[in-house]
């Protein structure tokens, strides 16, 4: 049944002409992204809510808090050598997907 209601609420989407759509503008071989800066960190991790299940890295908020507290240069480091490495731990590329009961008298197959 699960399977039926994520096809329902996530449908395949129609096929696309690559060809018609838009295109970002080329970007010249010397162009870099910027570094994240540290107040850009630090607010981020002030805006982590706490007490929230984890994704599926197992990192806590908590934890994420508690280390920009003690060590802000390594993860900023973290953060911007993926970025200009354009790599990506895949643990932070996953998610999990919960479905909710809407209650009693509410049908499960639908949103």
């Amino acid at each position: 049944m699960e399977s039926e209601i994520a096809d329902h609420l996530f449908p395949n989407p129609p096929a696309t002409d690559w060809a018609l759509e838009p295109h970002p503008p080329e970007t010249a071989e010397d162009e870099t992204v910027q570094d994240f800066t540290l107040a850009e960190l630090a607010q981020a991790c002030k805006r982590l809510p706490p007490g929230k299940a984890t994704g599926p890295d197992g990192i806590p908020n908590e934890v994420l808090a508690k280390v920009f507290l003690r060590k802000p240069n390594t993860l900023l480091s973290i953060y911007n050598n993926c970025l200009a490495n354009t790599t990506f731990p895949s643990r932070w590329k996953e998610s999990r997907l919960v479905l909710l009961h809407k209650g009693p008298g509410k049908p499960t197959t639908e949103p």
